[in-house]
């Protein structure tokens, strides 16, 4: 949880806040120093560096609690969260400042089809969250049909009901750790909970980790399904 001296950046996440070349050095201390004791080496714990993460001023004194984010995995949880959340906003503005600057023609979510809240709450469908210490770090929604599953209803059980993916995000400080896969399994997971028989998204050309992901976790490429003008690849898997 964050101390009472600690500082949020704007909109309660981080990337702000952390530079494109501290980024990389984690990636090298992280790739050289595996295990937890060499993370914390003093010459690594004596850095003073301007940035925050997870709330946390990054000086000499708690450089520890960044550097041990890699090996305690076990503070992270996924739970399901109301889609009109503080945290859920927070992290889907995030993603929708990445897609800007990752689109050449950028981003913008009123011309996205973006799915109402009403679809991304039970019964019809769920919002989840990834978070580290308490803080939102990724996030998935999973947006149901308008109808929601009946008592019963053979036709109904037949027919099926299709779900949609929808903005699965983790923030790239925590990316390369396996999140990604653990958020849409716990998606899916909950989908079936729901009575989806099926799921569907889609994404862009330029979101080439997400499409190699998926198609590893067992998504087909389907034709077009929709008019979203920012989506290039589109994907199915029966659950």
């Amino acid at each position: 949880s964050r101390g009472a001296g600690s500082s949020w950046p704007a909109g309660g996440l981080l990337t702000e806040h952390i530079t494109t070349g501290f980024a990389s050095l984690l990636g090298v201390l992280w790739t050289t120093l595996p295990t937890p004791d060499q993370l914390l080496a003093p010459s690594v714990t004596e850095l003073v560096l301007p940035i925050y993460l997870y709330g946390y001023n990054v000086t000499s004194g708690s450089a520890r609690k960044l550097l041990s984010v890699y090996p305690r995995l076990s503070n992270l949880t996924l739970r399901v969260a109301d889609p009109e959340s503080p945290e859920a906003q927070a992290c889907m503005a995030a993603y929708y400042a990445e897609l800007d600057r990752r689109f050449a023609s950028g981003f913008d979510v009123d011309s996205s089809g973006d799915p109402e809240a009403a679809s991304m709450r039970a019964p019809r469908g769920a919002f989840l969250l990834a978070e580290f210490d308490g803080a939102a770090i990724g996030c998935a929604g999973l947006a149901g049909p308008e109808t929601a599953p009946s008592a019963g209803g053979e036709g109904e059980r037949k027919a099926g009901r299709t779900g949609e993916v929808k903005r699965v995000w983790i923030a790239p400080q925590a990316r390369g750790l396996g999140l990604s896969r653990r958020l849409m399994s716990a998606t899916e997971d909950v989908a079936r909970g729901l009575g989806m028989t099926r799921l569907r998204l889609d994404t862009n050309g330029a979101l080439t980790e997400a499409a190699a992901l998926y198609r590893r976790m067992g998504w087909r490429e389907i034709e077009r399904y929709n008019d979203n003008p920012y989506a290039e690849l589109f994907f199915d898997k029966p659950l």
